[in-house]
């Protein structure tokens, strides 16, 4: 009975209106803080002006907070939850990505805040109270209730109904509910109206995908302008200049600890124990017109971090580690980097190449090829009224070199053209240590003129037709051949290319940066002879498209783009695949030159007539059925 005496006179008592930054301190107990004790925003001042915008004296209803990880979100979070039960109560609903991190949630911080604070815990009984109405998810006190649920859970909350609403981590909801997790709360707060708040807090995560980008782009987008200690200029701390100039945060390479801010007002540099005065005396700038007048938003990136937190020399230190992995190709780190650090979206292009990174590689290697050198491959595509063909060198740890790109303009219903191909291919090249190498395999592309091409290919030695084939699970090389009497009476042979799997390896070489392994080498005469081949084997890109009802990733190519140079390259490098099947050690850095696979050769007997060929095997052959091996 006193129990309910108690909450009827809280119930009744007049609760004037302040602003919530202006609330008493809530307390925060050791296991939940790394600093306990009263809970002030002296040190994330940063943080005041949201949590007076979800006051009940402001009109804003939706506050958006598009910020880095370690600087204050759950405590925004937190202090609005506790401002609208100690000045407004009314039915609060609390959301993150699933219900485990929902009780997780209630349970081990936001219920040992309310027992470390005593006006709290008189308004809201713990979870393990046996009053009616309160568990670790469901907290009931005077004039209303709270509960914390997944994401998953939160459109089947039909009945609930919420003046107030928190959306924590708002992206990581994407993986648990289907549609935008801000939308799915609003449904429950209609009832309220105007008087509704509700706040969304995240990092964000792909651009197009985003939550917490897309609402931060319907408000006002305000950025928090601190002033430099030296002349005073008011800016905010960008990473870099958002023109894509200069950076901000600069050091000494290879010594982060050096880190300093360059005012972007004097020029001068500024140390990090500034920051605290800086942040002191921030304020808050609108930097654009909201398309949605409900909707204030905000952005912040982890240079606002208060000392003592993530340092300027910390995020310097993992830029390092984030651009050696860029070097070798791995741009994993920048994603985590950007959304975790910077506070901005990661730009999902699909997985495709900048023609102009290709364009910038050109080089000059001499007369001779280099001597790393130890293998020579062939791709040929096969057009209506011509042949296109790339030589590719291989080295140790399938670093390569493009060493002709060649575009014979003839048709290819003409021996003539055959004949062309014929003298590329029996090219001889000298490398710098005094081996010479030809053309060990080359694999023509028999999608066009089928039957023309593998009746080349089976006159000559070193020489394969090949078929493209797209899909997951396809490997680049199959070794089984393909038999088809389709288009001739005759059994025909052919190979199967996997193209995806082929693209996907081909877009990790091309992310290489630093010539050695997985590199690839372009001549500076072949750019300057053939000035669109950069856009030609940067021309598809990998996407997500729908394949019987499901999500699927797929190569596809860019609008009125050209493929011949990729096919090409594709074709040269199945070719190598299929050269080294039977000898995966021959490219290790550490095993010594060996003399190379047969060449390329033309059939004397080309124009006579040939006996039937042998029925092949079932079982597949080497990388050469029936011909040549290692």
């Amino acid at each position: 009975m006193s129990d309910l005496l108690r909450h009827a006179s809280h119930a009744l008592r007049p609760r004037p209106l302040v602003w919530l930054s202006q609330q008493p301190p809530i307390y925060l107990p050791p296991g939940v803080s790394a600093e306990p004790g009263p809970l002030s925003l002296d040190r994330t001042p940063y943080l005041r002006e949201p949590l007076d915008r979800l006051s009940p004296l402001d009109p804003t209803e939706i506050v958006a907070v598009c910020a880095a990880t370690q600087l204050g979100k759950s405590t925004l979070a937190m202090l609005a939850w506790a401002g609208w039960v100690r000045t407004a109560p009314a039915p609060c609903l609390w959301v993150t990505d699933t219900d485990a991190k929902a009780e997780e949630l209630a349970k081990y911080r936001v219920e040992p805040v309310i027992l470390a604070t005593p006006d709290l815990l008189a308004l809201v009984p713990p979870g393990r109270s046996r009053e009616k109405g309160n568990t670790t998810q469901l907290k009931a006190y005077p004039g209303g209730y709270t509960r914390w649920s997944g994401a998953q859970t939160v459109s089947g909350l039909t009945s609930m109904q919420a003046r107030y609403a928190i959306l924590d981590e708002l992206d990581d909801h994407a993986a648990a509910t289907l549609g935008d997790t801000v939308r799915l709360a609003l449904g429950r707060t209609t009832t309220y109206g105007r008087s509704r708040k509700v706040l969304a807090v995240s990092s964000p995560s792909v651009a197009g995908q985003s939550q917490i980008d897309a609402w931060y782009r319907r408000g006002d987008r305000r950025r928090y302008l601190v002033p430099c200690p030296h002349c005073g200029h008011e800016q905010p701390l960008d990473w870099r200049d958002p023109d894509g100039g200069r950076y901000r945060l600069v050091w000494e390479p290879g010594s982060p600890e050096t880190a300093a801010y360059l005012c972007a007002g004097c020029g001068r540099l500024i140390e990090e124990r500034h920051k605290p005065a800086m942040l002191a005396a921030g304020r808050w700038q609108p930097t654009g017109q909201a398309s949605d007048r409900s909707v204030t938003s905000y952005h912040l990136s982890a240079l606002y971090a208060p000392l003592g937190w993530l340092s300027w020399a910390q995020l310097a230190a993992e830029w390092e580690q984030v651009s050696a992995g860029l070097r070798r190709g791995d741009q994993r780190d920048l994603k985590v980097y950007l959304n975790t650090r910077l506070a901005e979206t990661w730009e999902d292009r699909g997985d495709q190449t900048d023609p102009g990174t290709l364009a910038g590689r050109g080089e000059r290697w001499g007369d001779r090829l280099p001597s790393a050198i130890r293998l020579i491959t062939c791709g040929v595509d096969v057009q209506e009224d011509r042949l296109e063909a790339t030589i590719l060198g291989i080295g140790p740890g399938w670093e390569m070199w493009v060493l002709r790109h060649a575009i014979l303009r003839s048709d290819p219903l003409d021996d003539r053209t055959w004949g062309d191909l014929d003298r590329i291919l029996a090219t001889r090249w000298e490398t710098s240590d005094g081996r010479t190498l030809g053309v060990a395999l080359c694999a023509v592309d028999a999608g066009y003129l089928t039957s023309r091409v593998i009746d080349y290919a089976r006159r000559r030695s070193g020489i394969m037709a090949v078929r493209g084939v797209a899909g997951a699970g396809k490997p680049i090389w199959n070794p089984r051949a393909k038999v088809t009497r389709r288009y001739s009476s005759a059994a025909l042979r052919y190979h199967w290319v996997g193209t995806d799997a082929a693209k996907d390896w081909l877009y990790q070489v091309l992310q290489v940066a630093v010539p050695g392994p997985r590199y690839l080498h372009v001549p500076l005469d072949l750019l300057q002879q053939h000035p669109d081949w950069p856009a030609q084997v940067a021309s598809e890109r990998r996407v997500k498209v729908t394949q019987r009802g499901r999500q699927v990733w797929a190569w596809r190519p860019k609008p009125g783009s050209r493929q011949e140079a990729l096919d090409c390259l594709i074709y040269a490098i199945a070719a190598a695949h299929a050269v080294l099947r039977d000898r995966p050690h021959y490219l290790s850095p550490d095993e010594p030159a060996a003399p190379v696979p047969q060449q390329a050769q033309p059939d004397p007997q080309v124009g006579k007539p040939r006996p039937a060929p042998r029925r092949p095997s079932s079982a597949g052959g080497g990388w050469l059925t029936g011909r040549g091996r290692l």
